[in-house]
């Protein structure tokens, strides 16, 4: 979008982006979203921390051992 913006002859910068990292290892699907909680106390915010076990393929699909 910011390319196109300013290809546009806008003048825009691109603001960055939130930390997103997924590895699959062993057939276990591990993500995380966002800064590190230690990044985030830094910064002035209180974090929240969750962990979701859940399935990245809905029951149905082909090859879903749920």
């Amino acid at each position: 979008m910011v390319a196109g913006i300013n290809a546009a002859g806008g003048d825009t910068r691109y603001p960055g982006s939130t930390g997103v990292a997924t590895v699959k290892l062993f057939g276990l699907e591990v993500a995380a979203l966002g800064p590190t909680t230690a990044l985030a106390e830094k910064i002035g915010i209180h974090p929240v921390s969750v962990r979701i076990t859940g399935s990245t393929r809905l029951h149905y699909y082909p090859g879903e051992k749920s």
